[in-house]
C-alpha cells in the first residue's frame, strides 16, 4: 500500500534575537545557525536537528552553544549538545528509548548570571540507562548560597540512584540546611529512601527554631498506589509539647484513593486521634478525636 511521504532538508541562520519578547526580563542578542532535515510516512515522523552555532549575549554574559538533537518513533537521541552563559553550562550527550543511555551535567558558579536577583551555585550530573518506562537513574545535586526573594537554601545535597524496574536495590537521601520561605526558617532537613519500588523504607525528620519531627515509614508502591505503614512520628515542640504515635498506622495513598486508618498521637496530658478516606468518583469523609 502507496502512502505519501514528506522529507526535507533546511539550513537557516537567526540572527539578532531577543528573548524578552517571550520571557520578560530575559533580554539578550542571540545568534543561530540551525540545520533539519527528516521525513514523515504516515504518522511515522523522523527528525534531526543540529545547532551548528549558538552566539550572542543573554543578560549581559556571552552564550554559546552546539549539539544535535534527533528523534524517531522508539528513540530521541541527544549528541554533544552543550549550552553555555559565561561559566554556566548544561551538556548532555545520549538517547532515550527502548534502552536509554543519557549523561548530563549542569554547573551554574553564579545563579545571578542566569536570573537576575538570584545569588548562590548549582552543579548537577547523572546518568539515565535502561528501558524508557523503567529506567535507571543515577545522579547527584550540590547547591549551596541560593537565594531569590523571600526564599533561599545554605546548603542542599541530593544523591540518587533509582531503579525504576526494581531489578535492584534503589537509595536516595536529601539532606539541607537553613532552608527559609519568608520569615520561616528550616534549621535542618533530612530524607532518605532504601530498597526497592515494591518494597522500601522511608525516613525524613526536621528542625525547626520551635520543633522537630521526625517519622518512618514502610511499604511499597504497586503500580497504581502506594500502601504501608507509618512505623513512627516524634514531634517535640516547646509550644505544642511532646508528641510520639500511639501505634503504627496503615496507610494508602494513590491518584484514585487515600486512606489513612486510626492514627493517634499521645502526650504526657493528652491525645490527638484523626483517621479519614478519600475517593476521587465519591466524597471525602473522615474522623477526629481530641
Amino acid at each position: 500500500q502507496w502512502s505519501p511521504e514528506v522529507s526535507w532538508k533546511v539550513k537557516a541562520g537567526l540572527k539578532h534575537i531577543n528573548p524578552e519578547a517571550m520571557a520578560p526580563g530575559y533580554r539578550g542578542d542571540i545568534n543561530l545557525d540551525l540545520l533539519s532535515d527528516g521525513s514523515m510516512q504516515g504518522d511515522s515522523l523522523q527528525a534531526r536537528v543540529i545547532l551548528e552555532r549558538l552566539a550572542g549575549s543573554l543578560l549581559d554574559q556571552p552564550l554559546a552553544g552546539q549539539g544535535e538533537i534527533g528523534y524517531a518513533p522508539d528513540r530521541t537521541a541527544v549528541q554533544r549538545l552543550s549550552i553555555k552563559v559565561v561559566d554556566a553550562e548544561l551538556a548532555a550527550d545520549g538517547s532515550v528509548g527502548a534502552q536509554s543511555d543519557l549523561k548530563w551535567s549542569l554547573r551554574v558558579p553564579q545563579l545571578g548570571h542566569l536570573l537576575a536577583g538570584a545569588t548562590g551555585e548549582l552543579f548537577s550530573d547523572g546518568r539515565i540507562t535502561g528501558p524508557q518506562q523503567a529506567p535507571r537513574v543515577v545522579g547527584q545535586l550540590r547547591a549551596g548560597g541560593l537565594a531569590y526573594g523571600t526564599m533561599g537554601v545554605d546548603r542542599l545535597d541530593a544523591d540518587i540512584d533509582l531503579d525504576l524496574g526494581d531489578s535492584q536495590r534503589s537509595n536516595a537521601a536529601v539532606h539541607g540546611a537553613e532552608l527559609r520561605l519568608g520569615e520561616e526558617v528550616v534549621e535542618r532537613l533530612a530524607l532518605a529512601f532504601d530498597g526497592f519500588i515494591a518494597k522500601h523504607r522511608l525516613e525524613f525528620s526536621a528542625d525547626h527554631p520551635q520543633a522537630r519531627l521526625q517519622l518512618r515509614m514502610a511499604g511499597g508502591y504497586d503500580g497504581a498506589q502506594w500502601s504501608g505503614l507509618l512505623q513512627a512520628l516524634d514531634l517535640a515542640s516547646g509550644p505544642l509539647g511532646d508528641w510520639r504515635l500511639q501505634r503504627p498506622v496503615q496507610l494508602a495513598f494513590g491518584p484514585e484513593r487515600a486512606q489513612a486508618g486510626l492514627l493517634c498521637l499521645l502526650r504526657a496530658d493528652a491525645h490527638l486521634c484523626a483517621e479519614g478516606e478519600w475517593q476521587a468518583a465519591g466524597a471525602a469523609k473522615g474522623r477526629f478525636d481530641l
